[in-house]
């Protein structure tokens, strides 16, 4: 069997394991398949590759991580991590195609006679691309990497570093797989004497790209979530000026944050997204004819530069206008309606922050820790943390018009190559070498991109920033270490550079979802090992 065949027949196999996130036990039926066939090429390599199973720290899914460490013949130090994610997105929007969307080779054939659009109709017709879940989002890639591994058991003498393949769960979820392979990382490094030249990912190279370029990304976004639990007055609304609407308070933020030009991030390869809106919701269990009095929104937020604790600046003077703004209006409206003298005082309004208010709280004897404990497990983290908030507002009884700042999870880190360090600098060179090689050897035209706009594991590589820039985040995350986890004394210890040499294809989370076979099976293996041959080269003395 070729190397097309094989990675074609492994990736098929995977792709029928269903994987979704945080959806049953499919993510450790993958992890248990990986450890078989590693298992396997062992017994006939004995004495140079050590194999772990890791459990995922306090995950209520019980799940764990396979990690397999390959020891190149010279003794070096030098290792080269192949990191991928094992679960997918669900498979919604497949209609009557959804018995076959983990069976990619029968899905493909299905799809000659469904309704699709007319791009996704020529790949079909081409006969170089497979339809499935998972399939370029990343079974593919999972199956690359396992390939190159397996290779350095079979031939060691090929590769002159050490290969770790370190696949995680929950990628597409929260990444709490990646957070829970942080301190795996940092000890084996620790412990075995390692030095991380770089980080590989095969995730799906497509994404930004234009005609016939291929991006090649040295760097990935940084992703974080504020929250603001606005608190009004409550009143019955036939005496509406005795009370303060939330809803009006929460809109007013929401009208001064969501698209605003001064939140976009810029690299040279463009501008990415503003802050937008995720969530905007009034407070309450049951229907009820009172003004509402307390609200919640919360915002998706890209980072290239900005820190935790910049953000939360920024949101600070943001809500301490919109806050402002809705109370003068309030107080227009009410005093045109004859409802409010011209002379009534237009209330203030406060900002807190939310590790304020959980102290404050603690300090009148409530417990986070307690109260996450007895809400329901199967609530989204999101809804956990605002209801630890909230029960912290009620214990300490503040009065509005109150907006209290925090975070919601998840929180990626950006992760940029700066070309400041020894590794960095070596790994975008590699990544110059990488593009020649492709455009000689395939006619590919590769071209090296900043930053990967897409939320990848990769961010978890190291924090390009001091320790203080996390405790913003820390402090002001509802459930924090309980909830939510991030190892921040591990995390600085890393300091990987990362590089995405990825699989081909299109519609990733859609119900076309579709691999190119002829540039995932033929070229992105050339590639993967020419980068790891130049990083062995690199990394000799």
């Amino acid at each position: 069997m070729d190397r097309f065949d094989k990675l074609r027949a492994t990736t098929l196999e995977l792709c029928r394991i269903p994987s979704p996130s945080a959806a049953g036990d499919g993510e450790n039926r993958v992890m248990d398949d990986l450890e078989r066939r590693l298992s396997g090429a062992l017994s006939r390599k004995p004495g140079c590759c050590s194999l772990s199973r890791y459990p995922l720290p306090r995950d209520p899914y019980g799940r764990s991580h396979v990690a397999a460490l390959w020891r190149c013949p010279s003794g070096t130090k030098d290792t080269v991590i192949l990191m991928g994610h094992v679960d997918v997105v669900e498979a919604e929007g497949y209609g009557p195609l959804t018995p076959w969307a983990y069976d990619p080779e029968e899905l493909t054939r299905r799809m000659a006679s469904a309704d699709l659009p007319e791009e996704a109709r020529r790949d079909l017709r081409s006969g170089r691309f497979l339809f499935g879940r998972g399939t370029m989002d990343m079974k593919a890639g999972i199956a690359l990497h396992l390939d190159l591994f397996e290779e350095a058991l079979e031939n060691p003498e090929r590769f002159g570093v050490n290969l770790l393949f370190c696949p995680v769960v929950d990628e597409e979820n929260d990444s709490a797989g990646m957070r829970g392979a942080i301190p795996f990382l940092t000890d084996l490094a620790r412990n075995e004497r390692l030095r991380y030249l770089a980080c590989l990912n095969a995730e799906p190279c497509d994404l930004g790209s234009e005609g016939p370029v291929r991006p090649l990304y040295v760097g990935t976004i940084g992703k974080i979530m504020p929250l603001a639990l606005l608190q009004g007055r409550e009143a019955h609304v036939g005496e509406v000026a005795l009370g303060i609407n939330a809803a009006l308070l929460a809109s007013s933020l929401v009208e001064a944050l969501d698209g605003d030009p001064q939140t976009c991030e810029r690299t040279p390869d463009g501008v990415f997204s503003p802050a937008i809106c995720m969530g905007l919701e009034i407070r309450r269990r049951a229907y009820s004819v009172t003004v509402p009095a307390r609200a919640a929104v919360y915002f998706n937020l890209l980072t290239v530069t900005r820190t935790p604790a910049e953000v939360l600046d920024l949101f600070r003077d943001r809500a301490s206008s919109a806050l402002a703004t809705a109370l003068e209006k309030r107080q227009r409206d009410l005093t045109a309606c004859g409802l409010l003298p011209q002379d009534a005082p237009t209330p203030r309004g406060q900002v807190l922050e939310a590790g304020d208010l959980l102290e404050q709280a603690r300090r009148k004897g409530f417990d986070p820790e307690g109260f996450l404990a007895r809400l329901d497990p199967h609530l989204d983290a999101r809804e956990k943390a605002l209801r630890i908030l909230e029960a912290a507002l009620d214990t300490v009884g503040a009065q509005g018009p109150l907006a209290v700042l925090g975070f919601l999870p998840p929180y990626y880190p950006q992760r940029l190559n700066q070309n400041r360090t020894e590794g960095e600098k070596r790994l975008r060179e590699v990544a110059q070498d990488l593009v020649g090689h492709a455009q000689r050897t395939h006619g590919e035209t590769l071209e090296i991109r900043e930053v990967f706009g897409g939320i990848t594991d990769l961010s978890f590589l190291g924090f390009q920033g001091r320790k203080e820039d996390l405790e913003a985040l820390a402090r002001n995350l509802p459930g924090w270490g309980t909830l939510y986890d991030l190892d921040r004394e591990r995390l600085l210890e890393l300091d990987v550079p990362i590089l995405n040499v990825g699989t081909a294809g299109k519609d990733a989370h859609k119900w076309t979802e579709r691999l190119d076979t002829e540039y995932s099976f033929r070229v992105t293996p050339d590639l993967l090992r020419f980068v790891v041959d130049r990083l062995a080269e690199q990394g000799r003395p």
